[in-house]
């Protein structure tokens, strides 16, 4: 399973290639309006469900490579070419336009 970390990839430094990254992502100064957003610059859909999962940790991890929190991502979440895939806080307030709503910890408040 490849694992997606909380933070900006270059499409750049690829050395096989542009991969998935985060495009975009709301810290809010308060509250639960947050959010963040994986753009997907390939010719060929992908499946987050299938083959991804989200790895993180709060203040720092103690040891490379091992991480405080995991995530799935929902079974059907698929990014197709050229699109974009977000994810929101459960308290953002409107949801329509997020692909999958979680709550923390996932999408910390």
């Amino acid at each position: 399973m490849r694992r997606l970390l909380l933070a900006l990839a270059s499409v750049a430094a690829c050395p096989n290639g542009p991969s998935l990254y985060f495009s975009q992502f709301q810290e809010a100064s308060s509250g639960n309006k947050k959010y963040f957003q994986i753009y997907n610059p390939t010719a060929a859909a992908i499946s987050l469900g299938a083959e991804y999962s989200l790895a993180y940790c709060a203040n720092g991890c103690a040891a490379d490579g091992v991480f405080e929190y995991g995530m799935t991502f929902a079974a059907d979440a698929t990014i197709a070419a050229g699109g974009t895939y977000t994810v929101c806080n459960s308290g953002l307030g409107d949801t329509s336009g997020c692909d999958e709503v979680l709550g923390s910890p996932y999408v910390r408040r």
